[in-house]
């Protein structure tokens, strides 16, 4: 299963897909790389008519005993929200020294944030748009805890403030389901319908990222 990683970008060029060359640079090969216009699947989504650039990144990861190994991360950049997103195998290393090459590929016309830094307030709005809430575990004075386990503090008091540690969700859309991980920033989403994480990401960009 994979995990999709959710970072903010900043590219200071018009064109993007310009600045990501398809050979390779040091330790890193960027390839496949085309641009689409999003489509939107969810209501009132307020980035229709963005440009998403995607495309893969080919790393090889240096080991000081062994020849290394090839890691394989396919990423988006979508243009209005800002929003840079990595797959990745759930059991791969680090990949921040992947995205340092890769910055650098693109002549650093391209800056990505090690974190997504969402709003508190907005990250919950998110996940209560969810159909069913299954599981969302809070920090409460340095504890993790179930948002409605907290004593002494109503549950409508806790959604809004506290920070989130994880959560699990369910979508269901058109008759779709959609099951959906968060945690530290990354978001793993299970369904077989095909515009099923796409659904997620616009429903994320929508409640998180639209202001």
């Amino acid at each position: 299963m994979t995990e999709t990683n959710l970072r903010k970008a900043n590219a200071t060029i018009g064109h993007i897909e310009d600045s990501l060359p398809e050979d390779s640079s040091g330790q890193i090969t960027v390839k496949e790389v085309s641009s689409i216009t999003a489509d939107p699947v969810v209501d009132q989504y307020p980035f229709s008519g963005q440009q998403i650039i995607q495309g893969t990144i080919s790393y090889v990861e240096p080991s000081t005993y062994t020849d290394g190994r090839t890691v394989s991360i396919n990423f988006e950049l979508r243009t209005d929200s800002s929003l840079f997103l990595t797959d990745v195998a759930t059991d791969s290393i680090s990949i921040e020294s992947a995205i340092s090459e890769f910055m650098q590929a693109t002549g650093e016309s391209i800056s990505i944030y090690r974190n997504l830094h969402a709003a508190e307030d907005a990250l919950w709005e998110f996940l209560m748009t969810a159909d069913r809430v299954l599981e969302i575990t809070v920090l409460d004075h340095g504890e993790e805890v179930g948002y409605t386990e907290i004593e002494g503090i109503d549950v409508d008091d806790v959604i809004g403030e506290f920070a989130i540690e994880n959560a699990s969700v369910g979508f269901v859309e058109d008759g779709n389901e959609i099951f959906v991980e968060y945690r530290g920033g990354s978001l793993q989403i299970e369904t077989d319908w095909p515009d099923g994480r796409e659904f997620i990401i616009q429903t994320f960009e929508k409640e998180v990222l639209s202001g």
